[in-house]
């Protein structure tokens, strides 16, 4: 792979660029200057590139899988919800469909901004996600303290929409 990258950086010198070694800056120079962002991921247990694709306002395309699935929402254009643009099915007409999506979406630009705004505040963070689990946690103990309660009255008191 290498290789093939190689060659075309020296057939298009001025359009491809390569970097094989860790580069902390570099992502987020080349986030902060992309419209779109393609992770037509076969595989992704988790998924951070993406993350921070956002984060720069480069709308993310994805296949829904793992981790990518978690965190890019496809957008609806008619209620102006959602950060990314999201397909199923792994194979090329798939993805040329959302790029071709992205392209239309990106002709619209008041369109586009809501998108690019969606994907810029959407909220990763491990506060977010204490409060969710801490709210999960609630509705679970206060499902059990409803069904002890339920299970403590005589049959004849308890009803269906109480449980």
């Amino acid at each position: 792979m290498s290789g093939l990258l190689t060659d075309l950086r020296n057939k298009f010198p001025t359009k491809v660029g390569i970097h094989t070694y860790p580069n902390f800056t570099l992502p987020r120079l080349v986030f902060a200057g992309t419209d779109m962002f393609l992770y037509p991921s076969r595989f992704e247990p988790c998924g951070l590139t993406q993350l921070e694709a956002m984060r720069y306002g480069s709308v993310p395309i994805v296949r829904k899988i793992g981790g990518l699935a978690d965190t890019v929402e496809n957008f609806d254009v008619k209620t102006g919800v959602g950060n990314g643009l999201v397909f199923t099915r792994f194979d090329e007409f798939s993805l040329f469909g959302q790029i071709v999506r992205g392209i239309e979406l990106y002709r619209n630009k008041p369109v586009w901004r809501t998108i690019q705004k969606n994907a810029m505040v959407a909220d990763f963070s491990w506060e977010k996600s204490a409060r969710d689990y801490t709210r999960l946690y609630m509705t679970a103990k206060d499902f059990k303290n409803k069904t002890e309660l339920q299970g403590k009255l005589h049959p004849h008191q308890r009803k269906l929409t109480d449980l």
